[in-house]
Formats: C-alpha cells, sequence, structure tokens
C-alpha cells in the first residue's frame, strides 16, 4: 500500500494527474537513482510541479538501496583478493610495460571507491534527518550540515556538533542513535581513503608458492646424534691424517682463507666504533652443495658488549649446516625449478620473471666458546712453577690439546668439548695459554658428553697434514692467523681469533658426520603430473612442513633425518597476512556492516533516502 503526502508548488493548484501503475514504476526508479533531471523532463510540465516528499514504499525502499551496492560489491571483491591471496605474478602489466599506469589505476580504484562509501554514508545521514522533518518533530539547523560536514575529522568538535548535542530534538533514544551515527560515520570516512589505498595496492614481498619435507636415507640420530665419537666417521685409521673429503678435517684448507681475515681485525676508529672484521658470512664447500658459516668473534670490549652491532659478544658464536642437509637442499631446489617451467608450460602457471629463492629449516651444528688467556714461562724456577703439561708443550709452534671431561661432573653439564691452546708469543720465550670450554648444539639441543667419545672426535678434526711433518691443521691455521704475532702488541684480540679457529674446525667436523647420508629424490607420480605436487602445499611460517612431494613411506617419515624446504617468488599478491592489511580491513568491513544494518532497516520499514525529490507521485 502507497502513501503519499503531497503539498502543492504552486498556490490554487488542485489538480491531479492520474498515473499508469508503469509511469509510477519508471518515476519511482528515476528518483531512487538520483535523476530527478530526467524525472522532471518527462513527467513534469513547466508551469508547475508537484513535490513528494517521502515513501513508505517496500518496492522504492530496494530500489534505493541499489545506491549502497556498488560501494559493498567494492568492498567484497577487494576482500575476496585479501583472503583468497590472490597472486597477480612478476610485473602488474604484460611484460612490466605499462606498470606505472596500473598503479595510477589502483590509485584511482581507491579514491573511487571513498567516494562511494562516503556517499553511502551521506545517504544513511540524510534519510534519518528527512524522516524526522516529514514526521514533524524537528531538527536543530547544525543536522542539516552533518551529512555533508561529517567527512573531516574537525566535525566531532566543531559547534555545529556540540549544538546537536545540547539541543533538543526527538525522542532520546533517537538522538542518541544520530549522534552515534554521525561520530561513526565521521570516523569511517577517516579511514576510508587510507584503508582502500592500501588495500588495493598490492604487496610485492617474498611470497611462498609451496613446500615439501625431504627426507635423508639415514636415521635422525645418525645424522645429529648427541654423542659424537669416531662411529660417525669413516671408519679405520684414513681420518687420522687429513686429506679424505669425508672425514671430519676435510676441507680445511678452506678454513685458511677465514684465517687470513685475523690479522687485519682491528679497530680503525674507537670512538665512533668503526671496526675492520671478518666477515660474518663464510661459504665452506662441502660434499653436494656450497652452505654458509655464520659466525661472530668475540672482542675485547667494554662489559664484554659491542654497542656497535648490539648484541652480546660474551663468546665467540659459529652455525654451519649438515653437508647431507645442504646436498638435499641443492637437489631439491634444482627439481623444483624444473617443476616449476613444466608448470609454467603445461599448467599456463606463470610466475616466470619474479626473484626466487629456496629456505630450508633444519637442525645445524651450533658452537659457542669462551677461551681465558694466561702466561706460561719455559724458563722458570722453583719458585715460580705452575702446573703445566711439561709433557704435552711444544713451546715453539701452536698447539691444541682436546680434554678429557669426568661425564658425571658438573662441567660436562653445560660443556661438550675442553681443550687448551698454546701459542708461542713472537719475538720472545713465552707461551700464552688458552683454557676453552666450547658448548656444541644440533639447533636447540645441547650434545651430552660420554667418556672420551668426543674427544676421539675431536681430535680427527685436528690431525696431521700429512705423514712426513707432524704439522697439524690447527698449526696451520693458527699461523695464517698470525696468533703468534698479534698476541706480542694485541693479546686481548687474540682469545676471539682462538675461539673462532676453534669453533671452524668443531663446526668442519660436526657438519660432515655421516659422510654417507643422501637424500632420498625418489618422486611422487613420477610418470605423472609431478611437478605439481610441489605447489600443493604452502607451509605456514614457523611450523614444521609434513607434507612430501617425494615417494617415501609413512612410517619411515619420523625415524629418518629431513628438513622442510620451501619456494618462495618475489611478485605481486595481496595477503592478509599482512598486520597493516588486516587493520585496514576493519574499517571497511564496519562499513558493511553498518550498511547492511541501513539497508535491513530501510526494507523493513519501507524508508528509503532518495524519496525526496522535485518529481510528482502517483
Amino acid at each position: 500500500m502507497e502513501i503519499l503526502v503531497r503539498a502543492s508548488s504552486r498556490a490554487g493548484s488542485a489538480s491531479k494527474q492520474s498515473k499508469t501503475r508503469f509511469e509510477e514504476i519508471v518515476q519511482n526508479t528515476l528518483r531512487s537513482l538520483g535523476l530527478h533531471s530526467v524525472c522532471r523532463l518527462i513527467f513534469e510540465p513547466l508551469t508547475g510541479q508537484d513535490k513528494t516528499i517521502i515513501f513508505q514504499n517496500r518496492i522504492v525502499a530496494l530500489l534505493a538501496a541499489t545506491l549502497h551496492v556498488p560501494a559493498l560489491v567494492g568492498v567484497a571483491v577487494i576482500t575476496q583478493f585479501v583472503f583468497k591471496e590472490h597472486l597477480i605474478g612478476a610485473r602488474l602489466s604484460s611484460g612490466g610495460k605499462w606498470d606505472s599506469q596500473v598503479t595510477l589505476a589502483i590509485q584511482f580504484a581507491a579514491k573511487f571507491l571513498e567516494t562511494l562509501i562516503v556517499a553511502s554514508l551521506s545517504t544513511m545521514m540524510f534519510t534519518f534527518i528527512r524522516r524526522e522533518i516529514t514526521k514533524g518533530r524537528g531538527l536543530p539547523l547544525a543536522a542539516f550540515f552533518a551529512p555533508t560536514d561529517f567527512r573531516s575529522l574537525s566535525f566531532v568538535w566543531s559547534d555545529k556538533f556540540l549544538a546537536m548535542l545540547t539541543s533538543r530534538f526527538s525522542p532520546v533514544w533517537k538522538k542518541v542513535a544520530f549522534l552515534a551515527l554521525s561520530v561513526l560515520c565521521c570516523l569511517l570516512a577517516a579511514v576510508v581513503a587510507p584503508s582502500a589505498a592500501t588495500i588495493l595496492l598490492p604487496a610485492n614481498d617474498w611470497y611462498t608458492i609451496g613446500g615439501t619435507r625431504v627426507f635423508l636415507e639415514t636415521s635422525h640420530e645418525d645424522v645429529f646424534p648427541m654423542n659424537i665419537n669416531a662411529n660417525h666417521t669413516l671408519n679405520g685409521s684414513i681420518c687420522e691424517v687429513a686429506g679424505d673429503h669425508g672425514c671430519p678435517s676435510s676441507g680445511w684448507e678452506v678454513l685458511q682463507h677465514l684465517a687470513a681475515y685475523f690479522p687485519s681485525h682491528i679497530v680503525i676508529d674507537f670512538d665512533n666504533w668503526a671496526i675492520r672484521r671478518p666477515p660474518t658470512l663464510f661459504t665452506v664447500p662441502v660434499p653436494g652443495s656450497l652452505p654458509q658459516m655464520s659466525l661472530r668473534i668475540r672482542e675485547p670490549f667494554e662489559n664484554n658488549t659491542d654497542s656497535s652491532i648490539g648484541h652480546d659478544a660474551s663468546a665467540s658464536r659459529m652455525i654451519l649446516p649438515h653437508h647431507a642437509t645442504g646436498a638435499a637442499l641443492a637437489e631439491t631446489a634444482t627439481i623444483r625449478t624444473n617443476a616449476i617451467k613444466i608448470s609454467e608450460r603445461k599448467d599456463r602457471n606463470w610466475i616466470k620473471g619474479s626473484d626466487q629463492r629456496v629456505r630450508s629449516t633444519h637442525d645445524v651444528a651450533a658452537l659457542q666458546t669462551r677461551c681465558q688467556v694466561s702466561f706460561f714461562d719455559p724458563i722458570r724456577t722453583s719458585s715460580n712453577a705452575v702446573v703445566v703439561f711439561p709433557d704435552n708443550l711444544d713451546g715453539s709452534v701452536p698447539q691444541l690439546l682436546f680434554l678429557d671431561a669426568d661425564s658425571t661432573g658438573d662441567l660436562a653439564q653445560n660443556v661438550s668439548v675442553v681443550a687448551v691452546v698454546a701459542v708461542p708469543i713472537e719475538g720472545g720465550n713465552t707461551l700464552v695459554l688458552y683454557g676453552c670450554l666450547t658448548s656444541a648444539l644440533w639447533a636447540t639441543r645441547k650434545l651430552k658428553v660420554t667418556g672420551d667419545h668426543r674427544i676421539n672426535f675431536a681430535n680427527l678434526t685436528n690431525p696431521p697434514i700429512n705423514n712426513i711433518t707432524n704439522a697439524t691443521v690447527f698449526q696451520r691455521l693458527a699461523d695464517t692467523a698470525g696468533i703468534s704475532s698479534t698476541a706480542a702488541g694485541r693479546l686481548a684480540w687474540t682469545a676471539g681469533h682462538v675461539e673462532t679457529t676453534l669453533n671452524a674446525l668443531l663446526a668442519n667436523g660436526m657438519s660432515r658426520v655421516v659422510p654417507s647420508a643422501k637424500p632420498i629424490l625418489q618422486l611422487k607420480d613420477a610418470n605423472g603430473t609431478w611437478w605439481r605436487n610441489f605447489f600443493l602445499h604452502r607451509p605456514e611460517a614457523g611450523r614444521r612442513i609434513i607434507y612430501t612431494a617425494f615417494d617415501v613411506p609413512e612410517t619411515e617419515h619420523d625415524r629418518l633425518a629431513g628438513l622442510g624446504f620451501a619456494g618462495d617468488v618475489f611478485p605481486y599478491y595481496y595477503t592478509h597476512k599482512d598486520p597493516a592489511l588486516r587493520y585496514s580491513l576493519i574499517g571497511l568491513l564496519a562499513y558493511c556492516v553498518l550498511a547492511v544494518s541501513f539497508v535491513s532497516w530501510s526494507l523493513a520499514t519501507g524508508v528509503t533516502g532518495a524519496s525526496w525529490g522535485p518529481c510528482a507521485g502517483g
């Protein structure tokens, strides 16, 4: 039932025109779309017109609700892109030729969406005002400006808002509702612009496109043993002399390149913390891969803290991956590269052109060593005699002695390896002695000491260079590092160099445990679409990867050693994992709740804010 309240716009006008149902629908449609001029041109004479103040008609309200649809659809579309994590690709346009134009178009789209939302909010506020006026309840003059002034945050503390706050109009609950609506619309208008711009502009960052777990042919306990002994390397006496690539001392020649940086490790400008340091990442070739050793050298600064790099420097630290996990990572990366090429060719899954990288989660050899420096004078008398190891100390060359520790004592609970290092000071007869304690771990698991097993394995990291000379690996490294000459002038600096040398020897040995360990590279569905298995699972950051693209029985997953493998590209994409995007969505979703609530109320009551118009009603 349609109820029309009419007021004559000209004195003496009393005639009413009868209209067909079709004309009424057309007029109402034009009014709901805001096409008042077209409505007047078609249906109104130039000499006079009737004005319809308000409609109570659900059909017209439904038509008026279409004014909110574009904004709601826009928010729904971008929300879908964000939560579905839509991947755009390496470029915003084909070949990247129109990327700047696409970026400009995105900015225009954000501004257009902002305009639609603000217009929708204005319509809601106008509807409330018109409804109250037509019912004769009256409103303060300031309320008429609210639907336009709310776009600025200053509206909340303006005189107009204060006037509405202090004026008496409508029932109290309606006044409170209108003021709350005004404040809410003001806040939404303030956040819509940055929110739309933030969400519509796609992220350009690393994006995980797939992951898998890679297993080794050897059990986890063998590859990452908690008690390392001579059984974890090649059998026999082959490793008692450096040379074989499967031994713990293999690759010691590469460590010489690291030691060569130590003589130039000095302070350039102490006041400004300008220090010439060795590299913090150093490549150590192992069979099947080129992993990087991460290291930190202790420096003799006050409070054992280097404020220029912001970390505790109380000990020298080092991390190095296991040779088997490095080989597995390299082999899997090669297979994944082929999978990407096949996917682009057969599945039209274009990610070509993006920068690519692979990453892995697995146990690594992690060591921390702290040495204490003291002196020993070989020409001593009974009055100044000290307890030393005269049978073991040569005194003429740098020497490393690994000591056995009582596995039941307190020391063994926190220390993996104990060592004594003797280095002659250049130009004198004095020896510098370093007492060193090393804590070795597989990632976060501390290795335990059992008897002298660890000492036997540690000795295999420092064997003689060959059968002809007695020179050991440590002696060569110490000579290259210039520890003897540095001790003569900068003794405090040598402690960190000795600690790092010990870390390098032990980390290199730990990374070569079980030299026969190899990855399992038999693919699932090897004769079918095997490449798709690399993109079926997207691992979450910080979570252990369980899914595997390789043909490994599930019953073996817990026993075998393995590593998590994930492949990333650097494309444009939409994601909900960015906190800035999630916060931006809150404002847009709040608008959606408000708009849907308004439309529901409008349809329930049959009231529409677009009913006000100069076109005559039927």
